[in-house]
């Protein structure tokens, strides 16, 4: 986890269209699985997949399985093993 913190550290919230993402990002969360709210909470910033894998305290496949599940909903996005957060 302290990888995971070091390198999204210097991220402000600025923008008043943050109350509006926090909202929708309530919405979606309240869909999600257990494991799925765990990775997604997570990804702050753009994060490497085996970064996630360590940090998430699941088994590499639950992760994975995790990741896939969010993506196909269109919530991340894996970009050649960095995953970016969309919504």
């Amino acid at each position: 986890k302290e990888i995971l913190m070091s390198s999204c550290k210097n991220q402000i919230k600025t923008d008043d269209s943050d109350a509006v993402q926090d909202s929708l990002f309530a919405n979606i969360n309240n869909s999600l699985s257990e494991k799925e709210r765990i990775i997604l909470n997570l990804i702050n910033c753009p994060i490497q997949k085996e970064e996630l894998i360590e940090s998430s305290g699941l088994l590499a496949h639950e992760t994975l399985i995790a990741l896939t599940n969010l993506e196909a909903s269109g919530i991340i996005k894996d970009n050649y093993g960095e995953i970016i957060r969309v919504k």
